[in-house]
């Protein structure tokens, strides 16, 4: 009911195995950086100083 309720909402529901982190890992970096970029005005300098 939740992967339904947030497809519509626009999210996409990746399945475990294909989410590109370790699983001691809490955040996709790669994932991250990418919506860092497309919602702020920054430079991928800027992004990766936020992440740390």
């Amino acid at each position: 009911m939740l992967i339904n309720a947030a497809g519509q909402c626009g999210w996409i529901y990746v399945e475990p195995q294909f989410v590109p982190r370790l699983p001691d890992e809490v955040l996709v970096v790669e994932w991250l950086m990418e919506a860092l970029l497309a919602l702020n005005p920054i430079t991928p300098e800027q992004a990766e100083q936020v992440i740390i």
